[in-house]
């Protein structure tokens, strides 16, 4: 199913590349574009109107999800964001610089199949981490 929700919101951030749709306005869109993509759990699972609650929620995907919320300038911002905080990170010392760049690749791992910032507790977990990484 999340290869089909990852399909869909490669297709809407081609078709809106510098804006996206807005942040979380996927909602007010989510039923036009799985109907139209003809997803396979949609497929599979029509009887259930639940399963087009669950397919217009996120796209479990933190790349993605920023595509489509604000397009490839909000990408761009990300990741260089990502990269800075990494570039400072690694002028600490030793364990700071590993505890860090450690912190960062399993974010940004975690972030290919799960919208993270979507969830409070580890989104807020992460930037506490980094924010405590980077003024030591």
């Amino acid at each position: 199913m999340r290869l089909e929700l990852w399909k869909t919101g490669l297709k809407i951030s081609q078709k809106y590349p510098f804006t996206g749709l807005g942040y979380e306005a996927w909602h007010d869109v989510a039923e036009k574009y799985i109907e139209k993509q003809g997803t396979y759990a949609l497929k599979e699972y029509n009887k259930d109107e639940g399963i087009k609650k669950a397919l217009s929620g996120h796209f479990h995907s933190d790349y993605i999800q920023m595509l489509v919320n604000g397009g490839i300038p909000l990408f761009l911002a990300f990741l260089f964001l990502i990269f800075y905080y990494g570039w400072i990170l690694i002028k600490k010392n030793k364990y700071i610089k590993l505890t860090g760049i450690g912190l960062i690749i399993i974010f940004l791992a975690s972030g290919f199949f799960e919208y993270n910032f979507g969830d409070a507790e580890v989104a807020h977990t992460f930037f506490f981490l980094l924010g405590f990484l980077i003024a030591h």
